[in-house]
């Protein structure tokens, strides 16, 4: 029997401009954009990722002369600083303050000038990635919005140093993005990312496995293909099943009626709490007949 994956051929859709996706209206003026910017060789992204590091560090060395203890970080070198603040925020805050400072300004124009030159020619990162996702809840453009700022992010935490290409840490990036998206804008339950990725590489990796050996495969041959702990595999595995309380009840099993009457809940019902205060108010209206002897004898 051979084993298909759904999502297989689109997986492994190519990205050009003849793509259908090219096609779209709100899509094609950005794959457009794209072709602009050349492919970077691996020489000239890790000049382009020094040069960028670089102008960090000179405008966090400008902005730590002006303000020598910012609040919230504890670093008091650039250095320091640029690690510390890993998204970028503290920065951003601090620049907020200091846009009157010209040395300041054009320090910072300077930087997001070779950031955004480098982050364009790295786009086609975002548009393979989204092409991945498509049909999961999101559309392409907001698939694309949303590897973008994934992309951004994993320039912001790139180390240059530890020798990894960009394309491959900045794909991880743009991956966590639309996967975060995924997770908080379709799903009714927010599931954390990691347990998507382990449901994704799942879903990828089982009918592999299935053909290879020719029937479904266990929970044990999964963990060991993926290298799964037992734990992830019952996260990768686990289906949560989402009921409305207005939904019918299985007449076919003798369940009339809604879900929600065979919840408990202590709580009283509105119709409860109007009776209970309409007989609370009869019970006051006879008190107030009563002389002040009587009522103490009674309450």
């Amino acid at each position: 029997m051979q084993y298909l994956d759904p999502a297989g051929s689109l997986c492994r859709m190519c990205v050009s401009p003849d793509h259908p996706t090219a096609q779209c209206p709100s899509v094609a003026p950005f794959y457009r954009s794209i072709g602009r910017y050349p492919l970077l060789t691996r020489e000239q992204t890790l000049a382009a990722t020094q040069e960028i590091e670089r102008l960090t560090l000179d405008l966090w060395r400008l902005v730590l002369e002006r303000i020598p203890t910012p609040e919230g970080l504890a670093a008091r070198t650039p250095e320091a600083a640029r690690r510390e603040d890993k998204d970028g925020e503290i920065l951003l805050r601090l620049l907020r303050v200091l846009d009157d400072r010209p040395a300041i300004v054009e320090a910072h124009r300077a930087r997001d000038r070779a950031r955004n030159a480098f982050l364009s020619a790295n786009l086609r990162l975002v548009i393979s990635g989204a092409v991945r996702y498509l049909g999961q809840g999101l559309g392409m453009t907001d698939l694309i919005q949303e590897g973008t700022l994934g992309l951004w992010k994993g320039l912001n935490r790139f180390e240059w140093r530890r020798g990894y290409q960009f394309s491959t840490y900045g794909n991880h990036w743009v991956r966590h993005g639309i996967l975060r998206a995924l997770a908080n804008q379709r799903q009714d339950v927010r599931v954390p990312v990691h347990t998507q990725i382990e449901r994704a590489a799942y879903r990828r990796c089982w009918p592999v496995v299935a053909n290879r050996l020719g029937r479904p495969p266990t929970a044990e041959e999964m963990g060991a293909a993926l290298n799964f702990k037992p734990r992830q595999i019952e996260r990768a595995r686990e289906r949560h099943v989402l009921l409305s309380l207005s939904a019918p009840l299985d007449p076919a099993h003798g369940e009339d009626g809604l879900f929600e009457h065979v919840l408990p809940d202590a709580r009283p019902s509105p119709l409860d709490d109007v009776a209970g205060e309409e007989i609370r108010a009869k019970v006051r209206g006879l008190l107030d007949r009563l002389s002040p002897t009587q009522r103490t004898v009674l309450v």
